[in-house]
């Protein structure tokens, strides 16, 4: 499950899992739940893998603090409508033999990401089962193999997310969640994915050199349905790097990917 696009996919599984109403003081969750996901191996690559992957569900929420599977988000500052968070998140490492314009190369480590974002809801709050809100942010990623840390540059960018409750299905919470991201990227954090240093360059594979900026746009769209102890969720997430500061690496070789997802979990309250 070595796929940085297999987590990318299964942040998107996250979403609102309390039930409606008003929100408790401390919520804490756990549970167990497995993904079915196909995604490729990162953005620009040809190769797509299917994974049926069990995954263990945490669920921590107060006033000030929420871990989830973003991660670790704790509010620093709001007024009545501008949030200031910070975050922690992963994404899972690459192995290089399991794609082929990267074979020989070196793999892509795990590399956790902290950073902030400045939130501005035009309606509802982080806590309402319907808003919609803009987000800037800018994140430190740091890449490691648990014997080492490296620097692997800063991603940043904008968003703008939509969530809307629907009707109530059996009883249950039906919640249609959206997102539309524009990334931009450090040199270096452009260089883990597309650059390809003269040491590693082949007939097929030539030597290039990675630049800063537009990284590339997905929009996601997804479905969760909580009832009582039973969670589903489903997703479609697409990116378009055309246009990209590096669209013409060697190691893009699509400028389109789709990855869809479907997930299920039992929490125990």
């Amino acid at each position: 499950m070595k796929r940085q696009g297999l987590f990318c996919a299964l942040l998107l599984l996250c979403a609102t899992l309390t039930e409606a109403g008003e929100q408790p003081e401390r919520i804490f969750e756990i549970g167990v739940g497995a993904f079915a996901l196909h995604v490729p191996e990162y953005a620009g690559a040809k190769d797509y893998r299917q994974h049926i992957v069990p995954l263990p569900y945490v669920y921590y929420q107060d006033k000030h603090i929420k871990v989830d599977r973003d991660g670790l988000l704790s509010s620093l500052w709001q007024t009545q409508r501008l949030y200031v968070d910070f975050s922690v998140s992963a994404q899972l490492p690459v192995n290089s033999d399991d794609v082929a314009i990267r074979s020989g190369m070196p793999d892509i480590d795990w590399t956790f990401q902290l950073g902030g974002a400045i939130k501005y809801y035009l309606s509802g709050t982080p806590s309402a089962d319907n808003k919609l809100f803009t987000e800037l942010f800018t994140r430190k990623a740091i890449m490691t193999d648990f014997s080492t840390l490296s620097d692997a540059g800063w991603q940043y960018g904008t968003a703008l997310h939509a969530q809307h409750t629907l009707a109530a299905v059996n009883q249950g919470q039906l919640t249609w969640q959206n997102r539309l991201t524009v990334n931009f990227a450090s040199e270096t954090y452009q260089d883990v994915y597309y650059q390809v240093d003269k040491q590693y360059q082949l007939a097929h594979r030539p030597a290039f050199d990675a630049k800063s900026g537009y990284l590339g746009t997905s929009l996601s769209s997804g479905l969760v349905y909580r009832k009582q102890q039973w969670w589903l969720a489903g997703f479609v997430l697409y990116r378009h790097i055309g246009g990209s500061k590096n669209e013409n690496s060697p190691l893009v070789q699509q400028k389109e990917n789709v990855s869809v997802g479907l997930g299920l979990a039992w929490v125990f309250n």
